[in-house]
C-alpha cells in the first residue's frame, strides 16, 4: 500500500509539473509575461475621503475680443457668436389642408403633396417650379382634411401645396414666415 501511495503521488507531481508554466505554447515566442505585485493595503481606522475635491469654478467672459472681431478667425477658438444666435437648422411646421368640392362635400382619399420652392417664386410660369423638392405626400381623411406636423429646414420659406383632384384650383403657393412652431392652413374649393 505504501508503494501504491508513492506511485500516485509521483504521477500527480509529474502531471502538475508538466501542466504548469506553459505560456503561449509556441516554441519561437519571445513574449515575456510579467506580474507585478500590488502593495498590500493596510486597513486604517480613519475614514477615507473618496470624493475628489472640485476645483473652484472660474468665471468665463464670453464677450468678444474687439481685435478679433475685425479680422478673420484662424481657428474655432477665435470665433464669436452673438448670444441670441439661433443654432437650430429646422423648425416645426404644422399643415392643415382641407379639400371640398363645388357642392362643399369633402374630397376623401385625395393625394396631397407639399414641395419646397424658392422664396421669390411667384408665377405659375416660372421654370423653377419644375424643380420643386418634395417634402411630404399624404392623403385626405373622410372629412376631406389632412393634418401633418413636420420638422422642416429653416431655410424653406415657401411651399407648393398640390392636391390630386379635378374641378377646382388644385395647387397653391404658400409663404412660411416666422419662428417655429408654425401653422399653415389652406382650403381647396
Amino acid at each position: 500500500m505504501n508503494a501504491r501511495n508513492t506511485t500516485t503521488l509521483l504521477l500527480l507531481t509529474l502531471t502538475l509539473l508538466a501542466c504548469g508554466g506553459g505560456g503561449s505554447g509556441s516554441a519561437g515566442s519571445n513574449t515575456t509575461n510579467t506580474v507585478k505585485e500590488q502593495p498590500a493595503s493596510i486597513p486604517s481606522s480613519e475614514p477615507v475621503d473618496t470624493v475628489a475635491p472640485t476645483p473652484a469654478a472660474k468665471e468665463v467672459d464670453y464677450q468678444a475680443d474687439k481685435a478679433l472681431l475685425s479680422s478673420d478667425a484662424a481657428d474655432s477658438t477665435e470665433l464669436y457668436v452673438e448670444e441670441a444666435f439661433n443654432f437650430d437648422q429646422v423648425r416645426e411646421v404644422s399643415f392643415e389642408i382641407n379639400a371640398r368640392d363645388k357642392g362643399d362635400l369633402p374630397l376623401t382619399n385625395k393625394l396631397v403633396k407639399i414641395k419646397s420652392v424658392p422664396s421669390d417664386l411667384s408665377s405659375w410660369d416660372d421654370s423653377r417650379l419644375s424643380n420643386a423638392q418634395l417634402i411630404l405626400v399624404t392623403k385626405t381623411n373622410e372629412q376631406g382634411e389632412a393634418f401633418k406636423t413636420l420638422e422642416m429646414p429653416s431655410d424653406v420659406e415657401k411651399v407648393l401645396v398640390q392636391i390630386n383632384a379635378l374641378g377646382l384650383e388644385n395647387q397653391a403657393l404658400i409663404s412660411i414666415n416666422g419662428d417655429a412652431p408654425l401653422l399653415v392652413e389652406h382650403t381647396f374649393k
